[in-house]
């Protein structure tokens, strides 16, 4: 007698070929929806930024951040509201450190206060939510939902208060100066955005190039078509779309 073979079928085979075909399909368009998801909610919470900013300058007559009189609002968090022993504390409240009121959103120093404070004070403004210290991280110096806010986009991402003087020294298509911007950040390091859909964000609401508009990208990153640098105002580059393997270093120009 023959012993006997076990096996599957062809129509079993079939089925189980059917089944995985679904399923990968199906993981595939869960990943692109959760992306296009992430990418609204990003190009939302920009415009949230902008118009928060908007209505804290109407009402306040100063940026957020460099407002020199905002802890006659909230409160001091350290020292005399304006120095190092007000700029290293973390407010555990409202408490705040004033700017300097010279229409600009200074970041590193001292402290980084004015970019940090802006979030504080937009907060406190109830004009954005979440609460936020003001101050540096004692692991790093910018911490998603302490300090700055979150992003949808990435792991443990955040939105980074920037300001720039402009010009080919920054590697980026600035053609203004004195000019602030808000940037994604991942933690210490430059995020999550490929250039398709940085370029995606950028069609919705802008011009969709590199170098123009609201939304610029560095140039030096892999990100564009044109690397290094040159004149300022340069718009001749385009998204390096069919690159999927860089993160673009994206910036969002704010209200000034």
């Amino acid at each position: 007698m023959r012993p006997s073979v076990s096996g599957f079928s062809l129509v079993e085979l079939s089925i189980v070929l059917v089944i995985l075909g679904l399923l990968t399909g199906g993981i595939l368009t869960g990943q692109s929806l959760i992306k296009a998801a992430e990418i609204r909610q990003t190009i939302k919470d920009y415009e949230n930024f902008r118009t928060a900013v908007h209505l804290f300058k109407n009402k306040y007559f100063y940026l957020p951040g460099d407002m020199p009189n905002a802890t006659q609002f909230w409160g001091i968090a350290g020292g005399n509201g304006q120095n190092n022993a007000c700029y290293q504390v973390a407010a555990v409240g409202t408490e705040t450190c004033n700017g300097d009121g010279n229409g600009q959103i200074e970041g590193s120093s001292p402290w980084y206060n004015e970019e940090l404070r802006a979030w504080q004070h937009l907060a406190n403004a109830g004009l954005i939510n979440g609460s936020f210290t003001g101050a540096i991280g004692h692991d790093q110096y910018y911490q998603p939902n302490v300090n700055i806010p979150s992003s949808r986009i990435g792991s443990a991402t955040g939105w980074r208060y920037y300001h720039t003087l402009g010009g080919a020294g920054d590697n980026i298509w600035f053609q203004e100066t004195n000019t602030s911007y808000v940037m994604l950040l991942s933690g210490v390091t430059n995020l999550s955005l490929v250039p398709e859909d940085l370029w995606n964000i950028d069609k919705k609401i802008d011009d969709g190039k590199p170098g123009g508009g609201v939304i610029r990208a560095l140039k030096t990153s892999g990100c564009t078509t044109v690397d290094g640098i040159s004149p300022p105002g340069d718009t001749n580059g385009e998204y390096n779309l069919p690159n999927r393997n860089i993160a673009c270093r994206s910036y969002f120009k704010m209200p000034h």
